[in-house]
């Protein structure tokens, strides 16, 4: 992953956006509302009609899930892709999949008493994230729906109020994007380290890096040497997220997923 961000860097420097850093792989018509990937490079499309589908980096469709219940799919977490999370934060229900996109279970989230959950993440232990807005609180749930003990009030922590839009976990670093604070950063148990003043709809974090899609640039964050990079595209009224995975660019629009390939 790391020479492939490194050659993103070198089209951002260089300028070479337009003619020479990107190659347009596929262009997929389509009415989705959200997308992700994972690290093999498969891209998650869930559509209007509450069904997902799930390309490999060329473009070929290798599988879709259809929700069972009514809710428009808000989240999809494919940070494992052999234990996929489906969220309906409307419902709120959780799904569980398997690489095979078969559902393997789902939780109820009203059944544990939480009525208004924004965002769900994997965690490495195999436990979910979720963030319970009643009580702002960050707790972990167990397959078996069960809370468990892992719980922090971010009220009280922050003394403040967070509106997060987004968690994820990743390089057992845990992320919340909040529409005020910006992004927060937490360790694998919870524990806050510090906020970047970033205010994207979701992020990725790799090699040190935060790299998220606002108002036309994809962004490129060193939380270390704190250098930033962009990368412009084209049409940026037409985008609703843009991604990067091993090498290609996942732009989704309005009315298409955009596959292209950086070298």
């Amino acid at each position: 992953m790391k020479i492939f961000i490194n050659i993103f860097f070198l089209c951002i420097a260089t300028n070479l956006f337009a003619a020479d850093s990107l190659k347009l792989i596929q262009r997929i018509p389509m009415r989705a509302t959200i997308m992700t990937t994972d690290k093999a490079g498969s891209v998650y499309c869930a559509k209007t009609n509450h069904t997902i589908y799930r390309y490999d980096l060329n473009g070929d469709s290798t599988g879709f899930f259809s929700v069972i219940r009514k809710g428009d799919v808000t989240q999809i977490d494919a940070t494992n892709p052999m234990r996929l999370l489906v969220f309906c934060a409307g419902v709120p229900q959780l799904y569980f999949l398997d690489r095979m996109l078969s559902a393997k279970n789902s939780i109820d989230l009203k059944q544990l008493k939480i009525y208004d959950c924004p965002a769900i993440a994997y965690s490495a232990d195999g436990l979910t994230w979720a963030f319970n807005t009643i009580n702002s609180e960050l707790i972990k749930i167990d397959d078996d729906s069960k809370t468990t003990t892992a719980s922090f009030n971010l009220l009280q922590l922050l003394q403040t109020n967070v509106q997060p839009v987004y968690i994820t976990e990743q390089e057992r670093t845990l992320f919340v994007v909040d529409t005020t604070l910006g992004i927060l950063k937490f360790d694998q148990f919870g524990t806050y380290i510090s906020t970047y003043h970033f205010f994207p709809k979701e992020m990725q974090y790799v090699n040190e890096q935060l790299i998220f899609y606002k108002n036309g640039e994809v962004i490129s964050y060193n939380t270390k040497t704190i250098q930033e990079q962009k990368l412009q595209l084209y049409n940026p009224e037409n985008i609703l997220n843009a991604r990067i995975e091993r090498n290609r660019l996942y732009v989704l629009r309005k009315d298409c997923l955009e596959i292209f390939a950086l070298f």
